[in-house]
């Protein structure tokens, strides 16, 4: 399949709504980052209109968990739960942490730190941001190889896990579905997009984040997939968009949402892959967690571009 617009290039996969002005004093004045609501295959116009803003803007929005006709994208009992098993899933020594590390995996899943990674930094200025945290990847079947990690104790924790992603995986088809309305992705039927290129195969990944209560830092980056579904948990995430950087607060019972390089690429950067990154520190020394969930097209899609 290929979209109207774009050729030459070939990549493949392997394996109530309101605006928010949101304002950073110590960074810059203002960027705006819309509230989006929606059912799972259904848009209304307002929220098309400020979604499709969202994208050329800087590929951030902010999507409410409640649905107009009722009932949530994801039950708020599976969010408070997966908060719960984030938590738990770290309180394991660190000798167990190591034994479920990505490095013994054959499928790049289990706990990983920074520590462990080459840090890629995209500041436009150039400054360096210590990336600083500790997590566990999670991913689909088709992943480089099927099995998800947890260290010794912890495997009755994997079944909500899995299940807990499987519901992001859906809210993301729903996501991508109101993207494709916005026609920034040619004139490609949204039924057809989702089915075509997401539905049948979809490779995904998740992770559970653990950021310390000082200098909990990711540096800055752009996400490479298609779309981004995150819980963020706590204060700390900021955007850089025109140049400055931006905070992006906390909205209760709602996902931050952002587009990818992948999606990007695929529409000749007519839809934006905002450079962002963590910046936390809590004067109650609490720790900040985050699950960031991370969809991709479907298995074997060729990407033109």
């Amino acid at each position: 399949h290929k979209f109207n617009r774009i050729a030459n290039q070939q990549y493949s996969t392997h394996q109530s709504t309101k605006k928010l002005r949101i304002k950073q004093i110590s960074m810059s004045s203002s960027v705006e980052i819309p509230i989006i609501e929606m059912d799972e295959h259904s848009i209304n116009n307002e929220s098309l209109e400020k979604l499709k803003r969202a994208c050329l803007e800087h590929g951030f929005f902010y999507l409410k968990n409640e649905k107009p006709s009722g009932g949530f994208h994801i039950p708020k009992q599976k969010v408070d739960r997966i908060w719960e098993i984030s938590r738990d899933i770290f309180d394991v020594s660190i000798d167990k942490k190591m034994d479920s590390h990505v490095k013994k995996s054959k499928n790049h899943r289990g706990y990983f730190s920074s520590l462990d990674y080459k840090e890629f930094n995209k500041d436009p200025d150039g400054i360096h941001i210590k990336d600083n945290k500790e997590g566990f990847f999670f991913g689909s079947e088709n992943l480089i190889g099927p099995g998800n990690i947890v260290p010794e104790g912890k495997e009755h924790l994997l079944p909500e896990i899995e299940e807990y992603m499987d519901y992001c995986k859906n809210t993301c088809f729903s996501l991508m579905h109101a993207v494709a309305q916005t026609k920034l992705i040619s004139d490609v039927d949204p039924d057809s997009f989702t089915k075509d290129y997401l539905a049948k195969n979809p490779i995904y990944m998740m992770k559970l984040l653990k950021y310390p209560p000082t200098n909990g830092n990711t540096d800055a980056h752009t996400d490479y997939g298609l779309v981004t579904l995150l819980l963020p948990g706590d204060s700390g995430l900021e955007i850089n968009s025109n140049g400055q950087w931006h905070s992006v607060p906390v909205v209760p019972d709602a996902f931050v949402i952002n587009l990818g390089d992948l999606l990007a690429m695929w529409v000749n950067n007519s839809i934006k892959s905002t450079i962002h990154r963590v910046q936390y520190n809590s004067s109650e020394g609490k720790y900040r967690f985050s699950v960031p969930f991370f969809m991709h097209p479907s298995q074997g899609t060729v990407i033109t571009c």
